[in-house]
């Protein structure tokens, strides 16, 4: 157990697990810092029957989930690695041993830095969500919505690979809506839902006393929708 191989013939590279166990390496499988693989034929691997895919993203050691990024594995929580698709690996002390841990812990947000044409770093947030990568806007509005978790973890675009693309984030606001256009010195208001008098008075800078006059209201609360105030 511990030892990384490669078959001959096929060219599939695993790592032998246990007595009759092999875990292995897929071209979507998380990739990790291995030792070089020892070649072996068939016949010598022939006593390795229970096979596994080594998952995109989590591996489990001594009971731990990690994630495994940039070649490395971080720690991270149940809550997190639900949130990335598969089940975890379960690999044995041995294999465990092979893998190289960082103090980092790994929560739901990474990112990308990726330079452009004209060599400008450009950077990229996402929070991962259900098997999705979900972008944000801006960084500014990952910063806003990570109050509690670990800082974001800058991982390889490849990393993205497996994962869903969801929609993205903004919490910036949006934009505002546009007021309607009001004339300068307008002479007449149509009522609309939500308005009462005191409101149109305000709006037109005038009272609800000579709003009333002058369109004969004998009582205030009886306006309707659609009506049409001469405006004082």
């Amino acid at each position: 157990a511990g030892v990384v191989v490669k078959n001959k013939k096929t060219g599939v590279v695993g790592i032998i697990d246990g007595k009759t166990r092999m875990v292995t390496l897929a071209p979507n499988s998380a990739k990790l810092a291995l030792p070089a693989a020892r070649e072996m034929t068939n016949l010598q691997l022939v006593g390795y029957p229970d096979q596994e895919v080594l998952n995109a993203y989590k591996v489990s050691c001594a009971g731990q989930i990690y994630i495994a990024a940039n070649s490395l594995i971080y720690e991270t929580s149940l809550a997190v690695a639900k949130d990335f698709p598969g089940r975890s690996t379960v690999l044995s002390e041995p294999s465990c041993a092979l893998l190289t841990a960082t103090d980092v812990t790994f929560g739901h947000y990474i990112g990308t830095k990726i330079k452009d044409s004209k060599g400008k770093t450009k950077y990229k947030a996402y929070k991962v969500q259900k098997g999705k990568a979900v972008p944000f806007k801006t960084l500014g509005d990952y910063k806003k919505d990570n109050l509690t978790e670990p800082p974001i973890v800058w991982v390889d675009p490849t990393f993205l690979s497996g994962l869903g693309l969801g929609s993205e984030i903004d919490l910036g606001g949006g934009t505002k809506p546009t007021p309607d256009p009001q004339p300068n010195n307008p002479k007449t208001y149509t009522i609309k839902a939500g308005d009462s008098l005191t409101s149109i008075a305000a709006k037109f800078n005038t009272t609800v006393a000579k709003l009333m006059s002058v369109n004969g209201i004998v009582n205030a609360d009886r306006i309707r929708v659609g009506q049409v105030l001469t405006l004082p």
